[in-house]
């Protein structure tokens, strides 16, 4: 399952990503943003699930502005192979 951030009418929304489309999850009351449906996948994952299986998407990707996937995430992590000894 693919879950996205994106701008639609003027908000920020998250999503799950069907193909060409994404099925909104904003009004569903099961969180209101990515961080806390992150923080809480595991009592969330199969509700989501079956939101994303049995509603109709309602963006296609090609008509909204995709965010980074966590906005504001509280740590960032990265590894220094480039760098010379």
């Amino acid at each position: 399952m693919k879950l996205a951030t994106f701008m639609a009418d003027g908000h920020e929304r998250i999503g799950v990503v069907k193909a060409e489309e994404i099925v909104d999850l904003t009004g569903e009351d099961v969180a209101s943003g990515m961080i806390e449906l992150v923080a809480n996948w595991p009592k969330l994952g199969e509700r989501v699930a079956r939101i994303a299986a049995q509603t109709k998407p309602r963006y296609r990707i090609a008509d909204v502005h995709l965010q980074a996937p966590v906005p504001r995430p509280q740590k960032i992590l990265a590894i220094g192979l480039n760098y010379a000894d």
